[in-house]
């Protein structure tokens, strides 16, 4: 079962849950922080944070990796859980190498996950899954926000209720990877992918998305997201994130906030910068 796409020895870590180690806010990190100069110079220019939860599963190889500025130990059976604007590595450095990844991004209902390879400091999608709705998504969804929005409960209680909801999910994927794997940038699960990713930009009301972390979602770069958004979504994803930044303002003044609420809501800096967007006419 998903021999073809994860390799007996990426099998086995998956298989292996009770020796998983969490690097998360949720829990107390199961590895110390390391120091690594060489990933902690490249990294001063290589960090980001966005909207969407990510989740990154080590399968394959050894390394260092980010997590709200600290640097960990990446080994097979390592999973990092970043929440929505916590930050991490923006990529991989030129001397990572030999790795074998599974980057799943959790959008409310919705996954998106990558399994990728890395050479270099460079990867490429081995293949890629889109899970809507599914029972794993929303146990991962449910217990991860009530982990986060309560401290309660013991490290050990939340811990195995963390590594429960994600092992559902895992199991959900390898079962996706018994049927041929499809790429978003070969067709496939093109428009599936493209309607999640509006329910992302929608549910966020157009707060705290850029085209750049919507490529890295879709698996893709920049310039072939675009053609594959307007293609399937029919508009220009500035358009659509402008769309749904009006809607969230009108549901906003609806319920009496402030043009400083409005402004922070949606992701302004300023009063003025919002004034400008609407004089622009978005």
């Amino acid at each position: 079962m998903g021999k073809k796409l994860f390799t007996e020895e990426a099998f086995e870590v998956i298989l292996n849950p009770g020796e998983w180690k969490l690097v998360s806010s949720l829990v107390p990190p199961d590895h110390a922080p390391v120091r690594h100069a060489k990933h902690e110079q490249w990294r001063r220019n290589f960090q980001h944070n966005h909207f969407a939860r990510e989740i990154l599963f080590a399968l394959e190889g050894t390394c260092c990796y980010s997590f709200c500025g600290r640097l960990y130990p990446c080994t097979p059976g390592t999973a990092f859980l970043f929440d929505a604007n916590e930050s991490h590595d923006l990529g991989y450095p030129p001397f990572a190498d030999g790795l074998r990844h599974l980057w799943i991004y959790a959008m409310a209902t919705d996954l998106v996950a990558h399994l990728i390879e890395v050479r270099s400091g460079k990867y490429q999608s081995v293949a890629s899954f889109v899970l809507t709705g599914t029972s794993a998504s929303l146990l991962l969804e449910e217990t991860w926000t009530c982990l986060a929005s309560n401290a309660a409960g013991t490290a050990p209680f939340r811990r195995i209720r963390i590594i429960s909801a994600l092992s559902s999910l895992l199991c959900r994927i390898i079962a996706e990877s018994e049927d041929p794997p499809s790429l978003p940038a070969r067709g496939g699960q093109q428009p599936e992918l493209v309607e999640t990713i509006k329910r992302h930009i929608a549910y966020a009301g157009g707060k705290g998305v850029s085209w750049d972390v919507l490529a890295h979602i879709a698996g893709c770069s920049k310039f072939h997201f675009a053609r594959l958004f307007k293609e399937h979504a029919g508009q220009s994803i500035h358009s659509y994130i402008n769309e749904c930044r009006l809607h969230r303002m009108k549901e906003l003044e609806r319920a009496g906030a402030s043009r400083k609420e409005i402004s922070a809501e949606l992701g302004f800096a300023h009063q003025s910068a919002l004034s400008r967007w609407l004089k622009k006419g978005r």
